[in-house]
């Protein structure tokens, strides 16, 4: 029955897409599963009783030290997030689940499960620079749900309505529309959600302080990495500077006949 056991738990740890390495407190490498030779580069008949410092930038080799005074001290290491170094010289962000390996009262070493988060990381870093390229964007930029319920809203957003962010996340976009223009809004929302765009679509939109102003829309689907559409934005461009030229134009070339 304990071999069986012993069996089962060796093949789930070979199995495992994450890196499961085992090694003595002194950082000696003592197992390595296949995971962890993806993961790293490294084999393991290149890690097994080597340093576990292999893996370690050198700006961070205090971090093992620091980490089995935790575990020494009976504290949990659950989805550590760090920087290691594969066989190739390529740094990775990596989470780290550390805990004590122990045979009764005594302590026999450590076991680390190492899950790769580089792509994670990167995706946040690239989510973080397009927030703050939309933050920052002249015009209003409003993203709802696909029943129209404002998620979020910029600083351009809230320069032409007046409204700030928490006036309006939460509430419906028609809010945004005249009484009379409202039935603008299932004209922007019924497209987006089968995936289409609205673009140059010019209408009539309230501000704060009940100012009436001409804008033009455009709306686009935001999808998934599936191509499931989760919500769509509302790009707003205050058309009332171009409008009030035209007529301008337009009583000049009047007067001229």
């Amino acid at each position: 029955m304990q071999e069986n056991l012993q069996y089962v738990l060796a093949a789930i740890v070979e199995s495992s897409d994450d890196a499961i390495v085992s090694k003595t407190l002194d950082g000696i490498i003592t197992t390595w599963n296949k995971a962890a030779e993806q993961i790293f580069g490294y084999t393991a008949e290149e890690v097994i009783g080597k340093p576990i410092s292999i893996l370690i930038p050198v700006d961070r080799l205090n971090e093992e030290f620091t980490i089995i005074e935790k575990l020494k001290r009976g504290e949990k290491i659950d989805h550590y997030e760090t920087i290691r170094r594969r066989k190739d010289g390529e740094l990775i962000n990596v989470s780290l689940t550390i805990s004590l390996i122990k045979n009764g009262g005594q302590i026999l070493g450590a076991s680390k499960i190492a899950r790769d988060i580089t792509q994670t990381k990167q995706l946040e870093r690239e989510m973080a620079k397009l927030a703050a390229i939309v933050e920052s964007a002249p015009d209003p930029i409003i993203t709802q749900t696909l029943d129209g319920v404002i998620l979020s809203w910029n600083q351009g957003a809230e320069k032409l309505y007046g409204y700030s962010s928490k006036e309006v996340c939460g509430r419906h976009i028609s809010m945004l529309f005249p009484d009379d223009y409202t039935s603008v809004v299932p004209k922007l929302l019924i497209p987006t959600a089968r995936g289409e765009s609205v673009n140059d679509f010019e209408t009539f939109t309230i501000s704060k302080s009940n100012r009436i102003f001409q804008v033009s829309l455009a709306a686009f689907p935001i999808k998934g990495k599936s191509g499931e559409i989760l919500t769509s934005s509302l790009i707003v461009r205050d058309l009332t500077e171009r409008k009030g030229i035209e007529r301008e134009r337009t009583k000049i070339l009047k007067s001229e006949q």
